[in-house]
């Protein structure tokens, strides 16, 4: 029953693997069930044993997907010692992560499109949004009690704010990649991007509109 289930589970990666390159290749529209299938050398129905419909296989990709982003983000800013600078860092990257060739695709335009946008931010917000949550009351816990009493004015309800801050963040970030992807395909993140996510991140938690340590480094 163990082996079984390791081999079900296997397929499903195979085959979430395989979705994931067709629908960034051939779009929502364009992709088939049979040529998923054909790629992974299985029957349609071992499709259907997963997944109830093409909407359903694109959704696990875009969650897939959007996991992904999230761990090179976490991976990247995992040596910032700073929370509040380990969450803006945390942020650069997934922005960075986002815009690479097959999740700017499956994120920013066919997932959305395919699997509606609700259920989209549904996903997202599964994924993040507790992640960010947590970070950001590390954060509030160790800023300041003058700062964090300006911005969030209950010191003593951290968490209900954080997940508010956690939510501008989210939006921030998302915003920005759909921005970029506007440009044209070969536009990339860059400093000005950079500079929206650090002073946001430091004004909502730490009470500043930049890092600090930056700002004595260049006096």
């Amino acid at each position: 029953m163990a082996r079984q289930y390791q081999r079900s589970a296997e397929t499903r990666e195979i085959l979430i693997a395989a979705a994931t390159a067709h629908f960034a290749d051939a779009g929502f529209d364009g992709a088939s069930l049979d040529s998923v299938a054909r790629r992974c050398g299985v029957s349609k129905g071992a499709i259907y044993h997963h997944f109830e419909s093409k909407a359903a296989l694109l959704e696990a990709v875009f969650d897939r997907t959007s996991m992904q982003c999230i761990e090179q983000a976490g991976t990247g800013a995992a040596d910032e010692a700073d929370p509040i600078r380990r969450i803006a860092a945390a942020l650069r990257y997934w922005l960075t992560a986002v815009l690479q060739p097959v999740p700017r695709r499956i994120m920013l335009d066919i997932g959305p499109a395919g699997i509606g946008f609700a259920r989209a931010r549904a996903i997202e917000m599964k994924n993040s949004h507790a992640l960010m949550r947590v970070a950001i009351e590390k954060a509030l816990a160790a800023a300041p009690m003058p700062s964090r009493t300006k911005i969030v004015n209950l010191p003593d309800g951290c968490a209900k704010n954080a997940g508010l801050i956690a939510g501008l963040l989210n939006a921030l970030v998302v915003e920005l990649a759909l921005d970029i992807c506007a440009q044209g395909d070969g536009a990339v993140a860059g400093d000005i991007h950079f500079c929206m996510i650090d002073r946001l991140v430091f004004a909502l938690i730490s009470g500043d509109n930049e890092d600090r340590q930056h700002r004595q480094n260049r006096q």
